[in-house]
């Protein structure tokens, strides 16, 4: 009944009470009930029919069982009971149809199915239907001569997975309709009988394994190989027989398949009480029971409907609670051997294993015409068991899906696991724990060694908290580097601990060993190493243009580095990049445009829309083939099928799909219009767009021709002045519109006559202008004429913007200084103006202004600004593209030098050379002909903060059970007054060793201004994004547990910014009340390392 297994010793019966409840009088129900009371014995799989006999004055049944898991039989005070609520079926003449299955369990395509029909009198004629997945799949009348009928058929594949059969007829006396129905399954969905089949079940880490695939000829196949253990973690998100089978269940239309039950849902949760009031597969009268079938009845004959029935519905039992034990092992070292410094005395190491993925196989192959797929791998080093699973496409058979998965396990008799946490700050101390498992047959004395070396980025902690420095490359010393232990036989594992202290940023190899007289294995792992305080990207771009020039014209430029005095130690780092496409960086980094997190339906588009204009300009350029072209329509495909989890049942688009009151009427048309685009390079169904432009025209667009938005805007730029619709919402609607080949003569009007009252704002120009030119409408060059008349100018280029004086702060907080995102684009919507008036010359001073401000990533800061940017300058770049480019580039960075060709041969490589001299500019020269584009990446870490911080949140940090779970309080506003954000976005980290519990992620939900939560690095981090966050605190708690034992830790940090907006954030950090050092929270760290130094004696 909550479906926990039973004991083998405990008998397997139940207590089942059936109550009977009688009328007294005409309409009230005595408050005595009959009560029969029996014990019934459950089979081997837990379960057992019994059969009632309610008497004839029954009005209602109810019948619970009862279990006690105890054994002791004592069912009155059991905690696992579940109750089932039986009523009579209604009807005015008190004749009835009943429909039994003369079969059980489920059907094979190709067998008769037979079904009995019982009625309470004589029959001349019935009608049966059979529906399946939303459809009528049979219709026939047939003839009775009494008050028995065997209706049969064949079963279908179009009835797989399950279908309904309803039988009716109408009764000739008074035209009443007697009606019953049930449902019954079929195993014939798949057509495509598909096989997954493994050479090996077992393997060693290296060897070679070959999966088989079976499927009808020339089908597409596709194969994943998954760690055991990370399905274990989480669910999969890998096709199955039993989730196709549910997904076309959801096309079911009875009630039945649409939670007839509704209140199950939580059922499923609380696995207990199961109760619900219950008429069979039909329900309580002919009109429900068609209801429930999912049919629509047009008759004038007698339907009969009951009144409703009221449930006084009980309360749930709670679960008992559940006691877990704390577990510890106990070290014990073996000290009788010394280390012998002959290497004879030990096992010779095997190959070193590094190789640890999650997911080992990803890959797809046709089947050949004998029907067979062989995919041949190499077995990772993971001591692990891998899951395999396939299925196949065919254009004749359709899907197929392997039933059963292949488990091959990786094993090897003796081996080693390193336990690491997620990721370390630099100067943080923490006991390195390696597991040595024996499944051998002997007990192993064991010599486990981590490599020391003179640059291995640690240091090896002693008991007195002093560091030690290893003393020379490789050798093995038992006071800090090596510990001795026998590990017993049978599989028993023995724990070693090597207390070290990061003293190297970034990517720490650990490597470790353990030897014993006959075995022996080798494992690399490496350990993430932070740098403390908060990342600050600085990225310095340069439109290199040798267009315009001769062979023996060269350009200089002098670019500085300027690292603020308080960086932190060790965190700087310098890149100089070059590349001879405009679309640059953008190109190589496709997949990491905007280093943000992307978890709700606008931001999901930013690994969408930017591969458009890569294709495009591709396309164009005729350098389509490429491999930067699969991986642009890759991340496509897989971008729209994310999309499609953000979509309404209204056919519109939201931030958070279902989970908003409304659709949103800008990101709708935002999605309709990037979907078009992107319809010429990948499959977008054309229902879906057509629904949505219905969604904006029907519902969204005003008499007056604007568009209103009823959704929560996130972004403000965007309301045009009024949060109900507004110019520069029905210029982008309108955008969407026309791209999607819709001309809204009502929206150009509205457009047209609000002309002079945007005058002063350049957004709403911009936007305006560009879809006039679009339209090719008459007031277009008036429009541009007041656009124009907001250029700014700078050394950088010519742009726009909304804020009067900006300049470059000195410095930001945030990953990358960036201009507001709506300046970029504003400025990106006047390009692809220019474009269309074929201005190269104008737009040529905007696109070195855009160029210059993108992050070291090809992208920009927020997703807007990045897709409208990439959009402008791969126009531009397509219109000016050349196939002739020579260029060449030297750089001086103090005494290095480094050469850079760059041709047409290589113009889409990212050619880079990483600084060393970090306190000296950088020199450049170039000449030649062409464009190229190159820039200064550098990066630092600081722990101070700007004062003026739009954002105010305080922290409040509360140690749970001993420190072990950590509470943190967090209350955030926006300082502004009479102000609110846009979508803001926390990023809050968790201390080093500490991970947030999943578990509150639910509750977190129930915060009104929180639309939604997600952990992100291994639980290490938590993503919340927020409604437009005002003066009002917005306060949470957020719960980590410790995984991991780390002293000394650093302060961690929180972020919150405005997504639209990023350099409006704030930065904080919380710590733990409490450090214990590493000596009083691992004890069995140093009795090892005294026993090395008593036997060194």
């Amino acid at each position: 009944m909550d479906d926990t297994p039973i004991k083998a010793t405990i008998p397997k019966r139940v207590q089942v009470t059936t109550f009977y409840s009688y009328l007294f009088g005409t309409d009230l129900i005595t408050q005595h009930e009959d009560k029969k009371v029996k014990i019934v014995d459950l089979d081997a799989h837990g379960t057992a029919v019994i059969t009632l006999q309610p008497p004839n004055n029954c009005t209602d049944a109810r019948v619970e069982a009862h279990y006690d898991r105890s054994g002791k039989d004592d069912f009155e005070s059991a905690s696992i009971y579940s109750i089932l609520y039986i009523e009579p079926s209604i009807s005015p003449s008190n004749n009835f149809l009943q429909l039994i299955a003369d079969h059980t369990g489920v059907v094979d395509t190709g067998k008769t199915l037979s079904f009995t029909v019982k009625a309470t009198e004589p029959l001349s004629t019935i009608t049966y239907q059979v529906i399946a997945r939303g459809s009528v799949i049979l219709v026939q009348n047939m003839s009775v001569n009494g008050d028995l009928a065997t209706i049969t058929f064949t079963a279908t594949s179009q009835m797989a997975p399950k279908a309904m059969l309803v039988v009716y007829t109408v009764r000739a006396s008074n035209q009443e309709i007697l009606v019953d129905a049930t449902d019954f399954r079929v195993d014939g969905l798949f057509r495509n009988n598909v096989s997954l089949t493994a050479d090996h079940n077992t393997a060693e880490p290296g060897t070679s394994i070959k999966y088989t695939i079976k499927a009808d000829p020339e089908s597409y196949c596709a194969l994943l190989a998954v760690d055991q253990s990370v399905l274990l973690l989480k669910s999969g998100n890998d096709i199955t027989k039993d989730l196709v089978e549910q997904d076309v269940e959801q096309y079911d239309t009875t009630i039945a398949g649409h939670s007839f039950r509704s209140w199950e849902a939580d059922v499923k949760r609380r696995k207990r009480s199961v109760w619900y009031p219950w008429w069979g597969i039909g329900g309580k009268d002919a009109a429900t029971i068609f209801d429930n079938s999912g049919l629509v009845i047009l008759t004038d004959a007698l339907l009969f409907r009951g009144p409703d029935v009221a449930m006084n519905f009980k309360s749930w039992r709670r679960f008992p609670a559940i006691a877990f034990g704390a577990a510890r092992s106990v070290l014990k070292v073996g000290m009788d051997e010394e280390i012998s410094e002959k290497s004879s005395d030990l096992y010779d190491l095997p190959k070193i294993r590094k190789l640890f993925p999650e997911t080992w196989v990803w890959s797809n192959m046709r089947t050949r015409d004998t029907g067979e797929a062989v995919f041949e791998a190499v077995v990772p080093d993971t001591i692990t068991s891998w899951v395999a699973s396939a299925f196949a496409i065919n254009d004749e058979s359709g899907l197929g899906v392997a039933p059963s998965t292949s488990k091959l396990t990786v094993f090897r008799p003796f081996f080693i696991r390193i336990n690491l946490p997620y990721s370390v700050k630099r100067g943080e101390k923490f006991a390195l724990q390696v597991l040595i498992f024996n499944y051998m047959d002997s007990e192993q004395d064991v010599a486990v060694t981590l490599k020391d070396d003179d640059d291995i980025g640690y240091n090896f902690l002693q008991k007195d908290g002093t560091t030690k420095k290893p003393i020379s490359k490789n050798v093995k010393d038992k006071e800090y580097n090596v510990r001795l232990i026998s590990v017993p036989s049978g599989g028993v594992s023995k724990a070693v601990y090597f207390p070290i202290v990061p003293t190297k940023i970034g990517d720490v190899i650990l490597s470790v060993t353990a030897q014993s007289a006959i075995a022996g294995d080798a494992v690399e792992q490496v350990l993430r190493v932070e740098p403390e305080g908060y990342r600050v990207d600085r990225n310095t771009l340069i439109m290199i243009d040798l267009t315009q020039t001769n062979d023996s014209t060269e350009i200089k430029k002098q670019i500085d580095m300027q690292f603020p005095r308080d960086a932190v130690e060790g965190s700087r780092k310098a890149r100089f990049d070059v590349i001879g496409d405009l679309l640059g960086s953008a190109l190589a980094n496709i997949d990491s445009l905007v280093r943000m997190p992307y978890g709700c339906g606008e931001q999901n588009m930013i690994n969408f829309v930017p591969n458009i204009a890569v294709l495009r300009y591709l396309k164009v350029t005729k350098q389509a083939g490429t491999q930067i072209e699969n991986k642009a329509k890759k991340y496509m495909e897989s971008g729209y099928q994310r999309e499609l989890t953000y979509r309404r049942d209204d056919h519109s688009f939201s931030a958070f799909g279902q989970s908003d009151k409304h659709g949103s009427t800008w990101l709708t048309a935002f999605v309709v219009r990037s979907f078009k685009q992107a319809q010429q390079f990948i499959f977008i169904d054309e229902h879906i767009l057509q629904e949505s432009i219905a969604f904006l025209n029907a519902q969204q667009q005003q008499e007056n021709g604007a568009f209103a938005e009823r959704g929560e805007v996130h972004h403000k730029a965007m309301q045009g002045g009024a949060a109900e619709g507004g110019v520069s919402l029905t210029a982008y609607v309108y955008i969407a519109l026309l791209e999607n080949g819709v001309r809204d003569d009502k929206a150009q009007y509205y457009l047209e006559q609000h002309l002079e009252e945007i005058k002063d704002d350049p957004y709403a120009l911009a936007i305006v202008t560009y879809v006039f030119h679009l339209a090719n409408s008459s007031r277009k060059e008036e429009a541009l004429e007041m656009l124009e008349s907001h250029k700014k100018e700078n050394a950088e280029g010519v742009y726009w913007s909304t804020k009067i004086g900006q300049e470059k702060p000195k410095d930001t907080q945030h990953y990358f200084y960036q201009p507001r995102p709506a300046d970029v684009e504003m400025t990106a919507y006047v390009l692809l103006t220019y474009m269309i008036r074929d201005d190269t010359d104008k737009a040529l001073p905007l696109v070195r202004w855009l160029t210059s401000q993108r992050n070291a990533y090809g992208g920009f800061s927020s997703t807007q600004d990045t897709v409208m940017a990439l959009q402008a300058l791969a126009a531009y770049a397509a219109k000016v593209y050349s196939p002739q480019l020579n260029v060449s580039i030297m750089i001086m960075n103090g005494a290095d030098k480094q050469n850079f060709e760059v041709t047409t041969d290589n113009a889409m490589v990212l050619q880079s050379y990483q600084l060393t001299n970090l306190d000296e500019g950088l020199e450049l020269n170039a000449r030649g002909n062409g464009i190229v584009l190159a820039q200064l990446q550098y990066s630092y870490h600081r722990t101070t903060m700007r004062d003026d911080l739009p954002f105010y949140c305080t922290k409040e940090v509360r140690e749970l059970h001993s420190g072990n779970r950590l509470q943190l309080d967090l209350c955030c506003n926006y300082t502004k007054l009479d102000s609110r954000s846009n979508m803001a976005v926390a990023e809050v980290d968790a201390l080093s060793g500490f991970r947030f519990d999943g578990d509150q992620l639910d509750n977190l939900m129930d915060i009104s201004d929180l639309q939604r939560a997600e952990l992100d690095k291994e639980d290490t981090r938590m993503n919340l994004y927020f409604n437009p966050i005002g003066s009002t605190p917005v306060c949470l708690s957020l719960y980590s547990d410790m995984v991991y034992q780390i002293s000394e830790q650093k302060p961690a940090q929180v972020v919150l910014f405005d997504y639209y907006d990023p350099e409006q954030q704030v930065k904080t950090t919380y710590t733990a009340k409490q450090t214990r050092s590493l000596q009083d929270a691992c004890p069995e760290c140093w009795p090892a390392v005294e026993a090395n130094e008593k036997s060194a004696g």
